[in-house]
């Protein structure tokens, strides 16, 4: 791949109105070894501006999540050229929190359900021949 991944999730929040979803894009090698391609990070209130385009992360642009809310979040990964090897698989990994570089959006939700439809998908590139 050559490209800007995307993951796009389909979600709805428990017991909080915004979430922090973070993505990592792994390579698996057959023997179950795991290695880091690229990461992204998108907040649930920010997930209709994005859609919407280029979003700015401004205060008009957050909007909070009412109870029961579903909705796509997508996550703009970092750039990045890769190679998976012959028998190597694509993995995709979510995370609520980043404690070491991130602090929780203020009303996080401890609890996400994440909603396995057509709509949560990967968007790869990939290096033409």
């Amino acid at each position: 791949i050559a490209c800007t991944p995307e993951v796009r999730v389909d979600l709805s929040l428990d017991g909080g109105s915004d979430a922090a979803v973070f993505a990592y894009l792994e390579d698996v090698s057959p023997d179950g070894k795991s290695t880091y391609v690229s990461e992204g990070c998108m907040r649930a209130a920010f997930a209709a501006a994005a859609r919407r385009g280029a979003c700015g992360f401004t205060a008009a642009e957050c909007v909070p999540w009412g109870a029961g809310q579903r909705g796509i979040v997508p996550i703009t990964l970092q750039p990045v050229a890769h190679s998976f090897g012959v028998g190597h698989r694509i993995r995709v990994a979510l995370a609520g929190a980043d404690a070491a570089n991130f602090e929780q959006p203020p009303h996080a939700a401890p609890h996400w359900l994440i909603h396995p439809t057509e709509e949560s998908c990967v968007v790869l590139g990939e290096l033409g021949s």
